[in-house]
């Protein structure tokens, strides 16, 4: 590689992975393994601390509940739409795939607006979002998020059944949010 070549930035999984392990090196009653896997929520509590509010809340949201943290820096870029269109918009759709989900927000951030879902500490996404892809992107995380659930034997087989099933979702007014 010459020297004016840049050198691409690891993605936001690689960087709170990397993160973990320099914060946890000490703790060798652990492999790296199990410290970015199993008990990837509690080496975020024990030994990270996030410089970014929203970022390590909603990350710590997703570790204390069965539930979507989402993390939405609020931009200048939004248009019409206020953060809390965007906050309704982003929960309603989660709450039709009958999932629990919370968005912390990081208000008039510089680079633009950006979304990241968080399941059990660990980021769906290898980057941040735009809004409309985060919209796009509810339904796959939901389903990952049950399947993540049921690995980690967070569920049973029985209630996810249930769980699929649930009530008649409410597109119409996710619909209306937004246009």
């Amino acid at each position: 590689m010459y020297a004016n070549e840049r050198t691409a930035k690891p993605d936001m999984r690689t960087q709170l992975g990397a993160k973990i392990l320099r914060a946890a090196k000490q703790d060798l009653s652990l492999s790296d393994e199990q410290k970015l896997s199993t008990h990837r929520c509690k080496m975020l509590h024990d030994y990270v601390d996030f410089k970014d509010a929203a970022f390590g809340q909603a990350i710590d949201y997703s570790c204390r509940n069965l539930a979507v943290g989402i993390t939405f820096h609020a931009g200048s870029d939004l248009g019409r739409y206020t953060p809390e269109n965007i906050i309704q918009a982003l929960e309603m759709k989660f709450k039709e795939q009958f999932i629990n989900a919370k968005v912390f927000v990081k208000q008039q951030h510089k680079g633009g607006s950006a979304v990241a879902f968080f399941i059990n500490g660990q980021s769906y996404t290898a980057n941040w979002m735009t809004i409309v892809d985060a919209l796009n992107t509810v339904q796959d995380t939901s389903n990952e998020a049950r399947l993540i659930y049921l690995k980690n034997k967070q569920i049973t087989p029985q209630q996810l059944g249930k769980w699929v099933k649930g009530s008649e979702p409410e597109y119409s007014k996710v619909r209306a949010m937004l246009d």
